[in-house]
């Protein structure tokens, strides 16, 4: 019908988070809090996008996967690097490998999904998407292009602001009763910075007093 505004009464998100790359500083809890909140804050721009008839499809659904920006060198596999996935809609199960692939893209070649596909495809393989916009550390489908490009925007946006204004805080309550220099409770650098120390140099030469 002509004019018919489309109610939304479904489009809860699910967050699904799969590792936390700050512990030391951001439990689990308030990681999974911190996403549900901005997870569902970008909720309120898709729903006024369907009552407004900017989404045509009909149930709509949609799908972003954040990558750990963190980006550990011992990651290889987007399955490793994954962080999280927020649904939308009974179908967004589906679009889970789009938004993967753009976010994989992104993070290969440090360029952007779409400028990829317009102006260097051939840095595509014949497995990665072949269509839409992603952003740093993520990736969504299930919309239009720019849509998808928003979701994605703004879910990573508040999401990684509100883990940085959280460790923030925690800095300087720890610097308040001490000299603290590493992102963890023990104030000790990580292993693999310690085993630096250990490396045996293939020749040598120093001054000695």
């Amino acid at each position: 019908m002509l004019g018919r505004v489309r109610k939304v009464t479904d489009l809860n998100p699910d967050v699904r988070i799969f590792q936390n790359p700050w512990s030391s500083t951001v439990s689990n809890g308030a990681l999974l809090q911190i996403m549900v909140t901005a997870a569902t804050n970008a909720g309120e721009t898709l729903k006024s996008w369907i009552e407004r008839g900017d989404v045509t499809k009909d149930p709509c659904s949609y799908a972003c996967v954040l990558l750990d920006p963190t980006r550990p060198r011992w990651q290889q596999t987007i399955q490793e690097r994954v962080m999280a996935i927020v649904l939308y809609g009974p179908d967004a199960a589906q679009y889970i490998p789009n938004g993967a692939a753009k976010a994989d893209a992104d993070d290969r070649h440090g360029q952007r999904n779409g400028d990829l596909v317009a102006f260097a495809n051939y840095r595509l393989g014949n497995e990665d998407f072949a269509w839409g916009h992603s952003v740093e550390d993520g990736g969504g489908s299930g919309l239009s292009a720019d849509q998808d490009r928003i979701m994605a925007k703004a879910i990573r946006g508040e999401t990684f602001q509100r883990v940085h204004d959280l460790r923030e805080l925690w800095l300087h309550e720890q610097r308040q009763v001490g000299s603290q220099g590493w992102y963890n409770q023990a104030n000790q650098p990580g292993a693999d910075y310690l085993d630096v120390t250990k490396l045996v140099p293939l020749t040598q030469y120093s001054l000695t007093s």
